[in-house]
């Protein structure tokens, strides 16, 4: 479901989901299977290293891809 908005990534118009671990909300291309953004997959949203998101992602079964 589309809300309207801006993807707070992108800024695309349109947002409909809501990242579980920065809580951006951001748009269907910015969302991954994993259930957050494309930045903190990649961990840049993260102010901590890429191997704290890993460890988050995996505490909350996140970690597989789909």
């Amino acid at each position: 479901m589309d809300v309207a908005g801006l993807c707070e990534v992108c800024g695309k118009n349109g947002f409909g989901f809501s990242c579980t671990l920065c809580g951006k909300r951001v748009c269907s291309d910015c969302f991954t299977v994993r259930g957050v953004c494309r930045r903190c997959a990649g961990g840049y949203e993260m102010d901590l290293d890429k191997k704290l998101v890993g460890k988050v992602l995996r505490e909350k079964g996140l970690d597989r891809e789909l």
